[in-house]
């Protein structure tokens, strides 16, 4: 199955880019809070791909992580166009 580019550069899948996108606009929602790994799967009612869309949303710099007392936690970091993963701060420049 051929790829968007876009998916292609963020390293994931179509299905995962989705659920990238429903993480982002969640802890953009909670902005003020910070989330396990369990508390995001639970949220978003457990999507297979969630760890790739969080790892995704680090590498890009949408989303912090913390490790606190062995648990990850994730939290909004950045604005982004969820429709070009591109910072908002950077496409406005």
């Amino acid at each position: 199955m051929p790829l968007s580019r876009k998916v292609f550069a963020l390293g994931i899948s179509p299905e995962c880019e989705q659920t990238m996108r429903r993480a982002y606009q969640f802890l953009a929602e909670n902005r003020e809070m910070a989330y396990s790994r369990e508390e995001m799967a639970n949220a978003l009612g457990g999507p297979e791909e969630l760890e790739g869309a969080l790892l995704a949303l680090v590498r890009i710099l949408a989303v912090s992580h913390e490790e606190i007392h062995g648990l990850d936690y994730f939290a909004w970091h950045r604005e982004f166009d969820t429709g070009t993963w591109l910072s908002v701060r950077h496409s406005a420049a």
